[in-house]
């Protein structure tokens, strides 16, 4: 079954992991010096040229509530910067699994919930299943250090479909913390 769309989207296909790898990784720069912002309109559908173009995209879907400012792609200790990804909406917590060394970490703070986990398979509605990520939050603006609300950002590789793929509040964990698990 296809996505209608990836703002509302509900992902397909079971995925059991209990094989969760605690292989260390590093986030990467902010934006830096990337190919910078390259989104497309499709209907309501956005497309993007690269994982650099991700945080252009939680940036429109967060406007409306707790925009999203701060942001960290994922990449794999081995250097991988693509992913299988799961997820379970009604947690809050999110997985994502290297194509290339097949090392699984959980997203952002996911580990406090991952007892409750329900973890989905997502699929992109061109049917592909392998994604870039980035994760995204909004920040207190009383407390910089204290996050508001977790934003995953997913392009994926094969049709270049972009979009927050899922979130969920957050209780002022702390932001460099969470940035360093995207």
């Amino acid at each position: 079954m296809a996505l209608a769309s990836w703002t509302n989207a509900r992902n397909t296909g079971l995925r059991d992991r209990r094989d969760r790898g605690t292989q260390p990784w590093r986030p990467a720069p902010r934006w830096g010096n990337d190919q910078r912002m390259a989104l497309r309109n499709q209907g309501k559908q956005l497309f993007a040229d690269a994982q650099a173009d991700i945080p252009e995209a939680l940036l429109a879907y967060s406007k409306g509530s707790y925009p999203a400012s701060r942001f960290a792609d994922a990449i794999c200790v081995c250097g991988c910067r693509t992913f299988l990804f799961a997820t379970d909406d009604e947690n809050g917590a999110a997985e994502r699994q290297c194509t290339a060394c097949e090392s699984a970490s959980l997203i952002a703070n996911s580990a406090e919930v991952e007892e409750e986990m329900e973890l989905v398979q997502s699929e992109c509605t061109c049917e592909g299943d392998v994604f870039e990520l980035t994760l995204g939050l909004a920040v207190y603006t009383d407390e910089p250090g204290a996050t508001r609300w977790i934003y995953v950002g997913a392009r994926c590789v094969e049709c270049s479909l972009v979009g927050c793929y899922v979130d969920w509040k957050c209780d002022g964990d702390d932001v460099e913390a969470l940035l360093a698990n995207a």
